[in-house]
């Protein structure tokens, strides 16, 4: 790919980024507040855990109190904003990219940071689940209360690129500066 064509595709991955991020903390506060947004049986687009919340336990968030409405979504934005803190930097790097600074050591910092995120939200959706879990079924009649914790698959595969993600970010960090040491030499 041609600089020209690389910058310009990069800006827009930045943007794309920055879209994403904001559109996620959006969406997941949309399926508390508009829970048409889960359809039944799965069917509906969710986040993970806020569709196993109100789909499994049979929450019925038109009978949340506000207070506890609130708090659902501020647990189960918990994860969410580690992810967004990750792609924050997702679009550091990108912007870094489409000025055209691929070698440096904030670009390798950026994606550490990136993978740093990633784990962060998976670790706080493994917490955030059995509270979410207590918090949802809270005003639920005697035993139908739930403490839910699940790990899977997917949580050790992202947990695993995210630790590669990191590594890679900290061997592009130390080559941007070698790089950098090199060009002050010559």
């Amino acid at each position: 790919m041609d600089p020209a064509r690389l910058t310009r595709f990069s800006q827009r991955m930045a943007y794309a980024t920055l879209f994403f991020l904001v559109s996620m903390l959006l969406f997941n506060a949309g399926c508390w507040f508009f829970p048409a947004l889960i359809a039944s049986e799965g069917q509906g687009m969710a986040f993970v855990v806020t569709n196993r919340m109100l789909s499994s336990y049979g929450a019925e968030i038109a009978r949340f109190l506000s207070w506890q409405l609130v708090g659902s979504l501020a647990l189960s934005s918990l994860p969410l904003l580690a992810l967004a803190s990750g792609m924050r930097h997702l679009y550091l790097l990108f912007s870094a990219y489409a000025r055209g600074d691929y070698f440096s050591p904030a670009a390798g910092r950026h994606l550490a940071m990136l993978g740093r995120g990633i784990a962060f939200w998976v670790l706080l959706d493994f917490v955030t689940e059995p509270l979410l879990s207590v918090w949802v079924t809270l005003r639920a009649p005697a035993g139908h209360h739930v403490l839910s914790l699940s790990v899977g698959t997917p949580h050790a595969i992202a947990l695993f690129l995210a630790c590669c993600v990191v590594t890679i970010g900290s061997i592009l960090s130390q080559a941007g500066a070698m790089h950098h040491e090199f060009r002050e030499f010559v």
